[in-house]
């Protein structure tokens, strides 16, 4: 094809995982390292994979079921590392809030955790894509396209660039739901990533078939789609407060913040008029201080002393 073609190709892969870098990461040059960590990290499965599998290929045979066991062995890898990679990110969660009790500092928000998560699945994705799509866009920059017997609809290099785009997806946001699921014990979010990961694998066999990427295709990016609407259904969390409230609201309160929003007005009038009650008697000295009240004291004074 040309020139055109080619790039065309590396953005329809790449496109979503470039605008998410420049919008999200690379304001923020920890998530940048967690990126290339990750990357580094897919990259080590593929090859303890390789060496693994030297024996056996190329495949010879023109049945599915090793393919299939290639695929299967394949997931399970990826899913051990990042099962490694989450733990190691742990450890450095420690090590980080250790340091932020020493400095004062507040810990690391949920939004921030949740970028962390959001970086790690995007090295994920963007070293499967470039792996696998990139790698072979060479060609596609000469004059002419290509296209293999078992799809003549559609030249190979579009094939790959939609493979490519599907699996960017599926990492970035599965790794969101599986990071959530570790750290919260949610055994459906631990299921889910590993599940929509192998399901995903699965279903670009059917490109081994005449006229399968019709088929394949499409369901692979429903199969994206459904992990998108999962991670969003995980959207509960509200916008942290903003000025000076910020720097003081643990991820706790603020996430007690938008539950009461969830309450009635009757049950949430009650419990102010109780804090109130709390808070007065507290400062006249009537009654002990409460941690909430000790809380609200200490924010007023950082408040008062902004101002």
């Amino acid at each position: 094809m040309t020139v055109a073609a080619g790039v065309g190709y590396a953005l329809v892969a790449l496109g979503p995982a470039l605008a998410l870098f420049v919008a999200v990461i690379a304001k923020k040059p920890f998530l940048i390292l967690t990126v290339l960590s990750s990357t580094l990290f897919w990259l080590v499965s593929l090859i303890l994979l390789s060496g693994a599998w030297k024996s056996f290929l190329p495949l010879r045979s023109t049945a599915i079921w090793p393919y299939a066991i290639l695929l299967l062995t394949s997931v399970g890898v990826q899913e051990g590392m990042r099962i490694l990679f989450w733990r190691l990110y742990k450890r450095l969660e420690d090590l980080l809030n250790a340091f932020a009790d020493k400095m004062s500092k507040p810990h690391l928000f949920l939004t921030d955790k949740m970028q962390i998560a959001l970086a790690g699945g995007l090295g994920h994705g963007v070293a499967h894509a470039v792996f696998f799509c990139l790698s072979l866009l060479t060609p596609a920059f000469g004059p002419a396209t290509f296209y293999v017997d078992r799809c003549t609809q559609m030249p190979f290099f579009l094939v790959s660039a939609f493979v490519a785009l599907g699996f960017v997806l599926i990492h970035t946001f599965s790794m969101v739901v599986a990071f959530n699921g570790y750290a919260e014990g949610h055994k459906a979010d631990q299921i889910f990533a590993p599940a929509v990961h192998l399901v995903a694998a699965m279903l670009t066999m059917i490109n081994l078939t005449h006229g399968g990427c019709m088929i394949g295709l499409p369901l692979l990016g429903i199969a994206a789609a459904f992990t998108l609407q999962y991670c969003w259904r995980m959207k509960e969390f509200p916008d942290l407060p903003v000025g000076h409230l910020s720097d003081h609201v643990s991820t706790e309160d603020a996430f007690l913040i938008h539950q009461s929003s969830k309450l009635s007005g009757a049950t949430v009038g009650a419990n102010l008029m109780k804090l109130v009650t709390e808070l007065s008697a507290s400062f006249r000295g009537k009654q002990p201080a409460t941690p909430s009240t000790n809380k609200i004291k200490g924010m007023l004074d950082k408040l008062i002393n902004a101002k």
